[in-house]
């Protein structure tokens, strides 16, 4: 499969003429992957089937968007490097509304949208894809360096992947760009709780792969404890996420010189970025 965090590179271009809020795009994209993280392995098809779509799908992409716009986001922006903190903060202080009625019905939309582009996605870079069952082109092997031989597919996963993720990066920095800048959240040694939560996270996910796997005497083997343990460390780095903005939110704040009001900028995009 394309790496799941590049898989809203899809998404994202269909906020604007659709109309639908980017965030439950966002979410909804990566949502048929959740079960690899609820699990800590990459393992299980039920959030890429039809059914999984509705039952497994939207509820669990409005339970993180919940999650998100309630508890973390805020935190979250607070651990970004300050120029881009300053930068975030404001659309992170947006609040996002599930309703009343037909909101909470864009926000569904969006999710199943998002959710179906990730499974046309992976439609055409699976070997057990549906398009690659139907066309056979892409399951011809061809010579790759490190492996004696790749399907087209698999092939097609590493570089939309790549290119996904290139596409996401290149439109977070020119959102920040235009974002006008204000004061970043406070936070003391925010460089240190970010390179934390990251360590942190991927030595739980190493660990707990390393402890239930067998010895490690082929390539295959190899490979494969790198991708179960990439997502295990996925898994505990939202849970150490959802800690820190408890603790972040929950914490005395220190009295200080309040910060002058500023003007509001227009934004004639918010009703789409949220």
């Amino acid at each position: 499969m394309p790496f799941t965090f590049s898989h809203p590179a899809a998404a994202v271009p269909l906020a604007r003429p659709l109309r639908l809020p980017l965030s439950a795009l966002w979410v909804g994209s990566l949502s048929p992957d959740f079960i690899y993280f609820l699990q800590l392995k990459a393992e299980g098809e039920f959030g890429h089937s039809f059914w999984g779509l509705f039952f497994f799908c939207l509820p669990l992409s409005l339970l993180v968007l919940g999650l998100w716009h309630g508890v973390v986001k805020g935190p979250a922006v607070a651990l970004l490097p300050a120029w881009a903190g300053r930068r975030a903060a404001r659309a992170a202080a947006e609040p996002f509304a599930f309703g009343p009625g037909r909101r909470l019905a864009r926000v569904a939309t969006a999710v199943l949208v998002g959710a179906a582009t990730h499974d046309v996605w992976d439609a055409f870079t699976h070997t057990d894809g549906w398009v690659a069952e139907h066309w056979p082109l892409l399951l011809r092997e061809v010579p790759f360096p490190y492996f004696e031989h790749m399907p087209i597919c698999k092939l097609l996963q590493l570089l939309s992947t790549a290119v996904g993720g290139a596409l996401l990066a290149w439109w977070a920095w020119q959102w920040l760009r235009r974002q006008p800048a204000g004061p970043a959240p406070a936070l003391r040694h925010r460089l240190g709780w970010a390179a934390g939560l990251l360590l942190g996270a991927t030595a739980l996910g190493i660990a707990y792969n390393v402890w239930r796997l067998p010895p490690l005497t082929s390539y295959a083997a190899v490979r494969w404890v790198i991708v179960q343990s990439i997502v295990a460390s996925c898994s505990f780095l939202w849970l150490g996420l959802l800690a820190f903005s408890l603790w972040y939110r929950l914490k005395p704040k220190k009295a200080g010189p309040e910060e002058p009001a500023s003007a509001p900028v227009p934004q004639p995009e918010a009703a789409l970025y949220e």
